[in-house]
């Protein structure tokens, strides 16, 4: 973890790949947004899971790689229910569409 993080970012072979790797099974997103998305695991945690892929970061160069991918904190919410919101039913359309086409594949009818 030697020298300046800016220039690590640039210039460790395979660091993009091994972090894509790393956020691969640990990656959420908005069911009606794909750009955004989160991760559930902390920068000290995607550095440790980094150096076990055999690369070894600072949790400055894991902060520069969650912003070159636009991952977003996330931070968990307790909210009581307002009311209706105009596209509660699309989503939840969206999401069933999303998983029948992930659990059944295309061609087969049940």
């Amino acid at each position: 973890m030697e020298g300046d993080a800016s220039k690590q970012v640039e210039t460790i072979e395979g660091l993009d790949a091994a972090f894509l790797k790393v956020l691969a099974e640990h990656t959420a997103g908005s069911p009606m947004d794909e750009t955004v998305k989160w991760t559930n695991l902390t920068r000290q945690e995607i550095a440790l899971l980094l150096t076990v892929e055999g690369i070894s970061v600072s949790v400055t160069v894991v902060d520069q790689l969650l912003e070159r991918y636009h991952y977003r904190k996330r931070k968990a919410q307790k909210r009581l229910a307002t009311g209706e919101h105009p596209q509660r039913n699309e989503q939840f359309e969206n999401i069933e569409h999303i998983s029948l086409c992930l659990i059944r594949p295309q061609g087969i009818r049940f």
